[in-house]
Protein backbone atom coordinates (compact mmCIF):
# COMPACT_ATOMS: atom_id res chain seq x y z
CA UNK A 1 0.00 0.00 0.00
CA UNK A 2 2.75 2.44 0.71
CA UNK A 3 3.58 2.81 -3.26
CA UNK A 4 0.31 4.75 -3.68
CA UNK A 5 1.15 7.42 -1.40
CA UNK A 6 4.88 7.76 -1.58
CA UNK A 7 6.47 6.67 -4.85
CA UNK A 8 9.87 6.37 -3.66
CA UNK A 9 9.18 4.51 -0.47
CA UNK A 10 11.59 1.75 0.51
CA UNK A 11 9.95 -1.49 1.72
CA UNK A 12 11.98 -3.92 3.88
CA UNK A 13 11.86 -6.24 6.66
CA UNK A 14 13.58 -4.84 9.74
CA UNK A 15 13.39 -6.63 13.58
CA UNK A 16 13.48 -2.57 15.30
CA UNK A 17 14.72 -4.35 18.46
CA UNK A 18 17.38 -6.36 17.47
CA UNK A 19 18.37 -5.17 14.22
CA UNK A 20 21.09 -2.82 14.10
CA UNK A 21 21.26 -2.68 18.09
CA UNK A 22 24.73 -0.86 18.10
CA UNK A 23 24.01 1.39 15.22
CA UNK A 24 26.25 4.77 14.77
CA UNK A 25 27.07 6.97 12.38
CA UNK A 26 29.89 5.47 11.69
CA UNK A 27 28.70 2.19 11.37
CA UNK A 28 29.91 0.11 8.81
CA UNK A 29 27.20 -0.33 5.56
CA UNK A 30 28.13 -4.05 5.09
CA UNK A 31 26.84 -4.34 8.16
CA UNK A 32 23.45 -2.53 7.83
CA UNK A 33 20.17 -4.53 8.27
CA UNK A 34 18.43 -0.96 7.50
CA UNK A 35 18.52 0.52 3.99
CA UNK A 36 21.51 2.73 3.14
CA UNK A 37 19.09 5.68 2.45
CA UNK A 38 17.62 5.39 5.76
CA UNK A 39 21.11 5.04 7.61
CA UNK A 40 22.18 8.49 5.21
CA UNK A 41 18.68 10.25 6.42
CA UNK A 42 19.61 9.93 9.98
CA UNK A 43 23.48 10.91 9.43
CA UNK A 44 21.84 14.01 7.40
CA UNK A 45 19.29 15.16 10.51
CA UNK A 46 16.37 14.81 7.59
CA UNK A 47 12.91 14.80 9.72
CA UNK A 48 11.81 11.74 10.95
CA UNK A 49 8.75 9.98 12.19
CA UNK A 50 8.33 6.63 13.68
CA UNK A 51 4.80 5.72 13.06
CA UNK A 52 3.63 1.96 14.45
CA UNK A 53 1.24 -0.25 16.73
CA UNK A 54 3.94 -1.82 18.52
CA UNK A 55 2.92 -5.24 20.42
CA UNK A 56 1.87 -5.27 23.81
CA UNK A 57 3.21 -8.01 25.46
CA UNK A 58 5.80 -8.06 28.42
CA UNK A 59 8.74 -10.30 29.05
CA UNK A 60 6.93 -12.35 32.27
CA UNK A 61 3.98 -13.07 33.86
CA UNK A 62 4.39 -8.90 35.06
CA UNK A 63 1.81 -7.77 32.45
CA UNK A 64 -1.82 -6.65 33.12
CA UNK A 65 -4.68 -8.77 32.31
CA UNK A 66 -3.02 -11.77 30.69
CA UNK A 67 -0.51 -10.19 28.19
CA UNK A 68 1.90 -11.61 28.98
CA UNK A 69 3.91 -13.94 26.57
CA UNK A 70 7.16 -15.05 28.67
CA UNK A 71 9.86 -14.71 26.65
CA UNK A 72 8.44 -12.78 24.09
CA UNK A 73 9.99 -9.09 25.71
CA UNK A 74 13.89 -10.54 25.66
CA UNK A 75 15.06 -8.51 22.90
CA UNK A 76 18.72 -6.63 22.35
CA UNK A 77 16.49 -3.60 23.59
CA UNK A 78 15.29 -5.28 26.38
CA UNK A 79 19.12 -5.84 27.99
CA UNK A 80 20.09 -2.75 26.71
CA UNK A 81 17.38 -0.99 29.06
CA UNK A 82 18.41 -3.03 32.15
CA UNK A 83 21.86 -2.42 31.63
CA UNK A 84 20.82 1.40 31.12
CA UNK A 85 19.04 1.61 34.36
CA UNK A 86 15.52 2.59 32.46
CA UNK A 87 13.50 0.34 35.27
CA UNK A 88 10.83 -2.55 35.18
CA UNK A 89 9.30 -0.92 32.06
CA UNK A 90 12.02 -2.82 29.98
CA UNK A 91 9.84 -5.47 30.26
CA UNK A 92 7.22 -4.12 27.96
CA UNK A 93 7.28 -4.67 24.66
CA UNK A 94 6.15 -0.61 23.11
CA UNK A 95 8.48 1.03 26.35
CA UNK A 96 11.26 -1.02 23.88
CA UNK A 97 10.07 0.60 20.95
CA UNK A 98 9.85 4.41 22.30
CA UNK A 99 13.25 3.95 23.88
CA UNK A 100 14.77 2.56 20.75
CA UNK A 101 13.57 5.97 19.02
CA UNK A 102 14.91 7.66 22.00
CA UNK A 103 18.77 5.89 21.58
CA UNK A 104 18.42 6.72 17.85
CA UNK A 105 17.69 10.39 18.44
CA UNK A 106 21.00 10.87 21.26
CA UNK A 107 23.14 8.59 19.26
CA UNK A 108 22.60 10.60 15.82
CA UNK A 109 21.96 13.88 17.41
CA UNK A 110 18.52 14.28 15.83
CA UNK A 111 16.59 17.42 15.63
CA UNK A 112 13.89 16.70 13.99
CA UNK A 113 11.67 13.45 14.99
CA UNK A 114 7.87 12.87 15.78
CA UNK A 115 6.55 9.44 17.29
CA UNK A 116 2.80 8.42 16.68
CA UNK A 117 1.90 5.22 18.20
CA UNK A 118 -0.84 3.03 18.78
CA UNK A 119 0.23 1.86 22.77
CA UNK A 120 -1.41 0.78 26.36
CA UNK A 121 -1.47 3.83 28.16
CA UNK A 122 -0.29 2.48 31.28
CA UNK A 123 2.88 4.55 31.27
CA UNK A 124 1.02 7.68 31.46
CA UNK A 125 -0.47 6.60 34.39
CA UNK A 126 2.37 6.69 36.37
CA UNK A 127 3.64 4.64 39.22
CA UNK A 128 7.18 3.23 40.09
CA UNK A 129 7.00 0.68 37.25
CA UNK A 130 7.38 3.60 34.77
CA UNK A 131 9.08 6.48 36.65
CA UNK A 132 12.57 5.76 35.53
CA UNK A 133 11.48 4.88 32.05
CA UNK A 134 9.09 8.29 31.85
CA UNK A 135 11.81 10.83 33.34
CA UNK A 136 13.84 9.68 30.36
CA UNK A 137 11.34 9.55 27.56
CA UNK A 138 9.47 12.77 28.50
CA UNK A 139 12.55 14.54 29.33
CA UNK A 140 13.25 14.56 25.52
CA UNK A 141 9.95 14.43 24.42
CA UNK A 142 6.48 15.77 24.88
CA UNK A 143 3.06 14.73 24.54
CA UNK A 144 1.66 16.53 20.96
CA UNK A 145 -2.26 15.08 21.51
CA UNK A 146 -3.83 11.74 21.50
CA UNK A 147 -6.88 9.72 21.38
CA UNK A 148 -8.34 6.63 23.63
CA UNK A 149 -10.66 4.03 22.12
CA UNK A 150 -11.28 0.71 23.43
CA UNK A 151 -9.25 -2.47 22.67
CA UNK A 152 -12.11 -3.73 20.98
CA UNK A 153 -11.89 -1.56 18.04
CA UNK A 154 -9.41 -3.91 16.88
CA UNK A 155 -9.85 -7.41 14.98
CA UNK A 156 -10.19 -10.44 17.52
CA UNK A 157 -9.15 -7.91 20.46
CA UNK A 158 -11.57 -8.14 23.65
CA UNK A 159 -13.20 -4.42 24.70
CA UNK A 160 -12.23 -4.50 28.24
CA UNK A 161 -9.17 -2.23 28.16
CA UNK A 162 -8.24 1.04 26.34
CA UNK A 163 -5.76 1.61 23.99
CA UNK A 164 -4.22 5.07 23.05
CA UNK A 165 -2.77 6.75 19.46
CA UNK A 166 -0.56 9.38 20.82
CA UNK A 167 2.02 11.87 19.14
CA UNK A 168 5.29 13.10 19.98
CA UNK A 169 7.56 15.25 19.42
CA UNK A 170 11.36 16.42 20.16
CA UNK A 171 11.42 18.90 22.51
CA UNK A 172 13.71 22.05 21.86
CA UNK A 173 15.92 21.44 24.86
CA UNK A 174 15.73 18.57 27.75
CA UNK A 175 13.77 19.71 30.51
CA UNK A 176 14.04 18.51 34.56
CA UNK A 177 10.20 18.72 35.13
CA UNK A 178 7.45 17.86 32.63
CA UNK A 179 3.94 17.63 32.41
CA UNK A 180 2.00 15.46 34.13
CA UNK A 181 -1.61 15.86 32.95
CA UNK A 182 -3.02 14.01 28.93
CA UNK A 183 -5.85 15.47 27.56
CA UNK A 184 -7.01 12.65 25.04
CA UNK A 185 -10.09 12.46 23.03
CA UNK A 186 -12.21 9.68 23.30
CA UNK A 187 -13.21 8.09 20.39
CA UNK A 188 -15.15 5.14 18.86
CA UNK A 189 -15.47 3.46 15.72
CA UNK A 190 -19.51 3.18 13.76
CA UNK A 191 -20.44 2.41 10.70
CA UNK A 192 -20.45 5.86 9.61
CA UNK A 193 -16.88 6.75 10.46
CA UNK A 194 -14.85 7.34 13.32
CA UNK A 195 -16.89 9.63 15.86
CA UNK A 196 -15.47 11.85 19.25
CA UNK A 197 -17.82 10.56 22.28
CA UNK A 198 -16.00 12.66 25.07
CA UNK A 199 -12.56 13.31 26.52
CA UNK A 200 -10.41 11.97 29.21
CA UNK A 201 -7.51 13.50 31.24
CA UNK A 202 -4.87 10.81 31.85
CA UNK A 203 -3.10 11.88 34.70
CA UNK A 204 0.50 10.70 35.42
CA UNK A 205 0.92 9.97 39.07
CA UNK A 206 4.59 9.19 41.18
CA UNK A 207 4.54 6.51 43.11
CA UNK A 208 5.47 8.67 46.69
CA UNK A 209 1.71 10.43 45.85
CA UNK A 210 0.05 7.33 45.76
CA UNK A 211 -2.90 6.94 48.16
CA UNK A 212 -1.34 3.13 48.90
CA UNK A 213 1.53 5.11 50.28
CA UNK A 214 -0.32 7.52 52.51
CA UNK A 215 -2.43 4.21 53.83
CA UNK A 216 1.03 2.74 55.13
CA UNK A 217 2.52 6.19 56.67
CA UNK A 218 1.09 5.68 60.09
CA UNK A 219 2.60 1.44 60.18
CA UNK A 220 5.50 2.39 58.38
CA UNK A 221 8.62 1.02 60.04
CA UNK A 222 6.96 -1.40 62.54
CA UNK A 223 8.29 -4.73 62.68
CA UNK A 224 6.26 -5.74 65.70
CA UNK A 225 4.53 -8.90 64.41
CA UNK A 226 1.94 -11.13 66.89
CA UNK A 227 3.98 -14.15 67.36
CA UNK A 228 2.61 -16.74 64.56
CA UNK A 229 0.77 -19.26 64.15
CA UNK A 230 -2.43 -17.21 63.52
CA UNK A 231 -5.33 -17.84 61.15
CA UNK A 232 -4.79 -16.40 57.19
CA UNK A 233 -8.04 -16.14 55.56
CA UNK A 234 -8.56 -16.45 51.98
CA UNK A 235 -12.62 -15.49 52.53
CA UNK A 236 -14.33 -14.31 55.52
CA UNK A 237 -15.25 -18.31 56.70
CA UNK A 238 -11.85 -20.19 54.93
CA UNK A 239 -8.29 -20.04 56.19
CA UNK A 240 -5.80 -20.80 53.91
CA UNK A 241 -3.39 -23.52 55.60
CA UNK A 242 -0.39 -23.03 53.09
CA UNK A 243 2.83 -22.40 54.82
CA UNK A 244 3.51 -19.76 51.59
CA UNK A 245 1.49 -16.99 53.18
CA UNK A 246 2.33 -13.95 53.66
CA UNK A 247 -0.06 -11.97 55.93
CA UNK A 248 1.07 -10.32 59.13
CA UNK A 249 -0.24 -8.75 62.02
CA UNK A 250 1.22 -6.36 64.32
CA UNK A 251 0.97 -6.85 68.27
CA UNK A 252 -2.21 -4.43 68.78
CA UNK A 253 -3.95 -5.04 65.08
CA UNK A 254 -7.31 -5.73 64.93
CA UNK A 255 -7.82 -6.72 61.50
CA UNK A 256 -5.81 -6.72 57.81
CA UNK A 257 -7.07 -4.07 55.09
CA UNK A 258 -5.82 -6.30 51.86
CA UNK A 259 -5.04 -3.19 49.32
CA UNK A 260 -3.40 -4.91 45.61
CA UNK A 261 -1.65 -2.12 44.08
CA UNK A 262 -3.10 1.71 43.52
CA UNK A 263 -5.42 1.58 40.77
CA UNK A 264 -9.07 0.96 39.43
CA UNK A 265 -8.31 -2.16 37.81
CA UNK A 266 -7.05 -3.89 40.69
CA UNK A 267 -10.47 -1.87 43.46
CA UNK A 268 -12.91 -4.64 41.98
CA UNK A 269 -11.51 -7.92 43.74
CA UNK A 270 -8.29 -6.93 45.46
CA UNK A 271 -9.71 -4.81 48.14
CA UNK A 272 -10.67 -6.61 51.56
CA UNK A 273 -11.95 -5.69 54.87
CA UNK A 274 -10.79 -8.82 57.56
CA UNK A 275 -10.84 -9.03 60.77
CA UNK A 276 -8.06 -11.91 61.13
CA UNK A 277 -4.99 -11.54 59.02
CA UNK A 278 -4.70 -12.31 55.06
CA UNK A 279 -3.36 -15.04 53.29
CA UNK A 280 -2.82 -12.94 50.44
CA UNK A 281 -1.66 -10.22 52.17
CA UNK A 282 -0.39 -6.82 49.68
CA UNK A 283 -2.11 -4.52 52.51
CA UNK A 284 -1.76 -3.65 56.07
CA UNK A 285 -2.49 -4.45 59.39
CA UNK A 286 -5.60 -2.22 61.00
CA UNK A 287 -4.86 -0.44 64.14
CA UNK A 288 -6.32 2.37 66.02
CA UNK A 289 -3.54 4.35 64.20
CA UNK A 290 -4.44 3.99 60.82
CA UNK A 291 -8.22 3.33 60.64
CA UNK A 292 -9.52 6.48 59.22
CA UNK A 293 -6.91 6.09 56.68
CA UNK A 294 -8.26 2.22 56.16
CA UNK A 295 -11.66 3.25 56.04
CA UNK A 296 -11.27 6.03 53.29
CA UNK A 297 -8.69 3.96 51.06
CA UNK A 298 -11.15 1.48 51.06
CA UNK A 299 -14.13 3.50 50.21
CA UNK A 300 -12.20 5.38 47.27
CA UNK A 301 -11.21 2.66 45.94
CA UNK A 302 -14.55 -0.01 46.12
CA UNK A 303 -16.83 3.15 44.45
CA UNK A 304 -15.72 4.08 41.80
CA UNK A 305 -17.40 2.63 38.64
CA UNK A 306 -14.82 0.82 36.76
CA UNK A 307 -14.89 1.15 33.18
CA UNK A 308 -12.43 1.01 30.27
CA UNK A 309 -11.44 4.31 30.47
CA UNK A 310 -10.21 4.13 33.84
CA UNK A 311 -9.08 1.04 34.45
CA UNK A 312 -5.42 1.80 35.10
CA UNK A 313 -6.15 5.65 36.93
CA UNK A 314 -3.99 5.50 39.76
CA UNK A 315 -5.45 6.76 43.09
CA UNK A 316 -3.61 9.99 44.44
CA UNK A 317 -3.03 11.22 48.14
CA UNK A 318 -5.51 14.59 48.80
CA UNK A 319 -3.78 17.37 49.16
CA UNK A 320 -3.22 18.66 52.63
CA UNK A 321 -5.30 21.51 52.34
CA UNK A 322 -8.15 19.46 51.02
CA UNK A 323 -7.42 17.54 54.37
CA UNK A 324 -7.79 20.21 56.92
CA UNK A 325 -11.58 21.05 55.40
CA UNK A 326 -14.95 20.20 56.95
CA UNK A 327 -16.19 18.83 53.75
CA UNK A 328 -12.80 16.51 54.18
CA UNK A 329 -14.05 16.02 57.40
CA UNK A 330 -17.57 14.71 56.36
CA UNK A 331 -15.98 12.50 53.61
CA UNK A 332 -14.01 10.62 56.25
CA UNK A 333 -17.22 9.87 58.42
CA UNK A 334 -19.21 8.91 55.13
CA UNK A 335 -15.83 6.10 54.41
CA UNK A 336 -16.17 4.55 57.60
CA UNK A 337 -20.10 3.59 57.43
CA UNK A 338 -19.57 2.63 53.72
CA UNK A 339 -16.14 0.66 55.08
CA UNK A 340 -18.80 -1.44 57.85
CA UNK A 341 -21.56 -2.37 55.66
CA UNK A 342 -20.35 -3.21 51.87
CA UNK A 343 -21.32 -6.38 51.96
CA UNK A 344 -19.17 -7.10 49.20
CA UNK A 345 -15.94 -6.80 50.64
CA UNK A 346 -16.20 -5.96 54.25
CA UNK A 347 -15.67 -8.83 55.85
CA UNK A 348 -15.36 -7.71 59.46
CA UNK A 349 -16.62 -10.64 61.82
CA UNK A 350 -16.36 -12.42 64.70
CA UNK A 351 -15.68 -15.94 65.13
CA UNK A 352 -15.20 -18.85 66.93
CA UNK A 353 -13.85 -22.83 66.45
CA UNK A 354 -11.69 -21.62 63.57
CA UNK A 355 -9.22 -24.46 63.10
CA UNK A 356 -5.91 -23.58 61.65
CA UNK A 357 -2.79 -25.72 61.88
CA UNK A 358 -4.50 -28.05 64.08
CA UNK A 359 -6.07 -25.78 66.62
CA UNK A 360 -8.76 -23.93 67.38
CA UNK A 361 -9.22 -20.18 67.52
CA UNK A 362 -11.63 -17.35 67.92
CA UNK A 363 -11.65 -13.80 66.33
CA UNK A 364 -13.00 -10.83 67.66
CA UNK A 365 -14.75 -7.58 66.15
CA UNK A 366 -13.09 -4.65 66.78
CA UNK A 367 -15.31 -2.98 64.08
CA UNK A 368 -18.31 -3.59 65.41
CA UNK A 369 -20.95 -0.93 64.78
CA UNK A 370 -23.38 -1.30 67.97
CA UNK A 371 -23.55 -1.05 71.91
CA UNK A 372 -23.40 -3.86 74.38
CA UNK A 373 -26.21 -2.42 76.17
CA UNK A 374 -28.12 -2.44 72.45
CA UNK A 375 -27.46 -6.10 71.85
CA UNK A 376 -27.80 -7.44 75.08
CA UNK A 377 -31.32 -6.26 75.00
CA UNK A 378 -32.07 -7.73 71.90
CA UNK A 379 -30.30 -10.98 72.90
CA UNK A 380 -32.66 -10.66 76.15
CA UNK A 381 -35.73 -10.28 74.29
CA UNK A 382 -35.00 -13.03 71.73
CA UNK A 383 -33.58 -15.50 74.70
CA UNK A 384 -30.24 -15.76 73.16
CA UNK A 385 -28.20 -16.89 76.05
CA UNK A 386 -25.24 -17.54 74.75
CA UNK A 387 -24.98 -13.91 73.46
CA UNK A 388 -26.18 -13.02 77.33
CA UNK A 389 -23.31 -15.22 78.72
CA UNK A 390 -20.85 -13.42 76.34
CA UNK A 391 -21.82 -9.83 77.27
CA UNK A 392 -21.41 -10.91 81.03
CA UNK A 393 -17.58 -10.74 80.63
CA UNK A 394 -17.28 -8.10 78.09
CA UNK A 395 -16.55 -4.97 80.28
CA UNK A 396 -15.28 -2.49 77.02
CA UNK A 397 -17.21 -1.47 73.62
CA UNK A 398 -15.58 -2.65 70.69
CA UNK A 399 -13.19 0.22 68.96
CA UNK A 400 -14.91 1.17 65.69
CA UNK A 401 -18.38 1.95 68.45
CA UNK A 402 -16.48 4.18 70.50
CA UNK A 403 -15.41 5.77 67.09
CA UNK A 404 -18.88 6.48 65.48
CA UNK A 405 -21.26 6.71 68.76
CA UNK A 406 -20.66 10.36 69.28
CA UNK A 407 -20.21 11.93 65.63
CA UNK A 408 -22.43 14.03 64.11
CA UNK A 409 -23.04 11.93 60.26
CA UNK A 410 -23.98 13.39 56.96
CA UNK A 411 -27.69 12.19 56.12
CA UNK A 412 -26.63 9.91 53.49
CA UNK A 413 -24.33 7.85 56.09
CA UNK A 414 -26.92 8.25 58.72
CA UNK A 415 -29.37 6.61 56.63
CA UNK A 416 -26.99 3.55 55.79
CA UNK A 417 -26.20 3.38 59.60
CA UNK A 418 -30.07 3.54 60.88
CA UNK A 419 -31.10 0.58 58.84
CA UNK A 420 -28.61 -1.32 58.99
CA UNK A 421 -29.16 -1.39 62.63
CA UNK A 422 -32.69 -1.74 61.97
CA UNK A 423 -32.23 -4.94 59.79
CA UNK A 424 -29.44 -6.38 62.60
CA UNK A 425 -32.48 -5.95 65.23
CA UNK A 426 -34.79 -7.95 62.94
CA UNK A 427 -32.26 -10.54 62.25
CA UNK A 428 -31.95 -11.46 65.91
CA UNK A 429 -34.76 -13.86 66.19
CA UNK A 430 -33.53 -15.91 63.45
CA UNK A 431 -30.21 -16.51 64.96
CA UNK A 432 -30.58 -19.60 66.96
CA UNK A 433 -31.99 -21.70 63.86
CA UNK A 434 -29.38 -20.08 61.81
CA UNK A 435 -26.31 -21.18 64.00
CA UNK A 436 -28.10 -24.79 63.92
CA UNK A 437 -27.80 -24.67 60.03
CA UNK A 438 -24.68 -22.82 59.87
CA UNK A 439 -22.67 -22.96 62.92
CA UNK A 440 -19.75 -21.72 60.39
CA UNK A 441 -21.10 -18.21 60.30
CA UNK A 442 -21.18 -17.77 63.87
CA UNK A 443 -24.22 -15.42 63.95
CA UNK A 444 -24.44 -16.30 67.76
CA UNK A 445 -21.18 -13.83 68.25
CA UNK A 446 -22.42 -11.10 70.54
CA UNK A 447 -19.82 -8.73 67.80
CA UNK A 448 -21.34 -10.47 64.58
CA UNK A 449 -20.05 -8.12 61.87
CA UNK A 450 -22.65 -6.78 59.48
CA UNK A 451 -22.00 -9.28 56.28
CA UNK A 452 -22.70 -12.22 58.73
CA UNK A 453 -25.96 -10.35 59.53
CA UNK A 454 -26.56 -10.02 55.86
CA UNK A 455 -26.50 -14.04 55.32
CA UNK A 456 -29.10 -14.51 57.91
CA UNK A 457 -31.15 -11.36 56.14
CA UNK A 458 -30.71 -12.88 52.64
CA UNK A 459 -31.97 -16.81 53.53
CA UNK A 460 -34.94 -15.05 55.02
CA UNK A 461 -35.54 -12.15 52.99
CA UNK A 462 -35.93 -9.89 55.79
CA UNK A 463 -38.19 -6.55 55.57
CA UNK A 464 -35.88 -3.74 54.53
CA UNK A 465 -32.91 -5.12 52.53
CA UNK A 466 -34.06 -3.14 49.58
CA UNK A 467 -34.05 0.05 51.17
CA UNK A 468 -30.81 -0.49 52.86
CA UNK A 469 -29.39 -0.71 49.24
CA UNK A 470 -31.01 1.98 48.27
CA UNK A 471 -29.70 4.32 50.78
CA UNK A 472 -26.21 1.98 50.48
CA UNK A 473 -26.15 3.12 46.45
CA UNK A 474 -27.03 7.23 47.33
CA UNK A 475 -23.74 6.86 49.82
CA UNK A 476 -21.81 5.10 47.40
CA UNK A 477 -22.57 7.79 44.74
CA UNK A 478 -21.75 10.67 46.98
CA UNK A 479 -18.21 8.80 48.05
CA UNK A 480 -17.31 8.55 44.49
CA UNK A 481 -18.39 11.82 43.40
CA UNK A 482 -15.93 13.26 46.23
CA UNK A 483 -13.07 11.22 45.42
CA UNK A 484 -13.13 13.24 42.15
CA UNK A 485 -14.02 16.52 43.54
CA UNK A 486 -10.78 16.21 46.05
CA UNK A 487 -8.16 15.09 42.67
CA UNK A 488 -7.87 11.43 44.28
CA UNK A 489 -8.83 10.31 40.90
CA UNK A 490 -9.34 12.57 37.68
CA UNK A 491 -12.17 12.11 35.12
Amino acid sequence: MGEVYNKDNISFQYDFLNDDIDINPEFNLFDLKMPNDLFEALKEDKPIVFFANPPYATANDAGAKGTSKQGSALTKMNNMMKNENAGQASQQLYAQFFYRILKLKKTFNLSNVHIAFFSKPLFLNGGAYWEKFNDLFFKEFQFKQGMLLKSGEFSDVTNIWAVTFSVYSMRDTPVQNFERNFELSVKHLTPIGIKEIGSKTVRMVESEKFLSNWLREPTKGRKDYKDKPYPQFSSIFNVNESESHRGKLLTDAFGYFVSVANNVYNSQRDVVIYSGSAYKANGVSIVKENYERVAVTFAARKSITHTWLNDNDNFKTPTQQTMETDEWSEFVNDCIIYSLFNVNASYQSSQENIFYHDELYEIENEMFYMSKAHIAQLAEENYLNQIEEQLRFQREERYVYTLIRDRVFSEEAQKVYDTAVTLTERAFEYRDIVHLEHPEWSVKRWDAGFYQTYKIINKYKIEGWEKFREYFKMLERKIEEKVYDFGILTK
